[in-house]
């Protein structure tokens, strides 16, 4: 696998632990386990930040001059790293109002 392209799939893999951290954080707080739910959600932070990091690396890449082609799998990042962030907020919006 290309370099780019294991670029790619390490950032898809940390929204989407991103995203099932934020998911497995709601189920915590359903059932009664605030302290977990609040470990949940800094797990899935620090997934978060890394896929947010590996993005503005090729970002930075691109706008210095990096051929980054436009691919099914780069847009596949995209819309992984969109949907973690819905995802994790909407989850802190729901949590705050189960608690």
């Amino acid at each position: 696998m290309e370099n780019l392209e294991m670029t790619a799939v390490t950032l898809i893999s940390n929204a989407g632990m991103a995203k099932s951290a934020a998911f497995e954080a709601l189920q915590c707080v359903k059932s009664g386990s605030k302290e977990e739910a609040f470990k949940k959600l800094e797990e899935g932070d620090a997934y978060f930040s890394e896929a947010h990091r590996i993005h503005a690396d090729l970002i930075q890449r691109e706008a210095a001059g990096e051929d980054i082609k436009a691919s099914l799998l780069m847009m596949h990042t995209e819309d992984q790293l969109n949907s973690a962030e819905m995802i994790r907020s909407l989850v802190r919006e729901l949590i705050d109002v189960l608690m």
